[in-house]
């Protein structure tokens, strides 16, 4: 695998769970299969899975990597390099999950801090006056 597998895998996974281009898609999927679709395509984690394992079954094709097995049983050996590319996509789109999440977390208590800073004490101590004494 290589780095441009890996941020393709990622950028794929996030396109399907996260941007307005599949939100009607994920919308449908919602009302139709809300325990099974629903879930897979706003989990970043479980969908990154199977864009692992779709873009491991298709990597021989767009030459990512060589598959050179010398092993008795190929098929066996490719399935398995298949179920390993999901869990190790599906890893990687958790982490990066995890560090988007933790980001806009920071960064969102970040600009509500400065919006307390920001604001002027002394014009709120005497909004809360004047409407105390009405």
């Amino acid at each position: 695998m290589n780095l441009f597998w890996i941020i393709a895998a990622v950028g794929a996974t996030h396109i399907i769970t996260g941007t307005s281009i599949f939100e009607r898609f994920r919308n449908f999927l919602d009302k139709v299969s809300p325990s099974f679709f629903g879930l897979l395509f706003n989990c970043p984690t479980c969908m990154g899975f199977w864009v692992g394992v779709v873009f491991s079954i298709f990597s021989p094709l767009i030459q990512t990597y060589d598959l050179n097995f010398n092993f008795n049983f190929p098929t066996f050996n490719y399935g398995i390099v298949i179920f390993l590319h999901g869990c190790f996509t599906s890893c990687i789109c958790w982490l990066v999950n995890l560090f988007t999440v933790y980001v806009d977390g920071v960064t969102t208590n970040i600009e509500l801090k400065n919006e307390i800073i920001v604001e002027n004490p002394l014009d709120t101590a005497r909004a809360i006056l004047n409407e105390n004494n009405n």
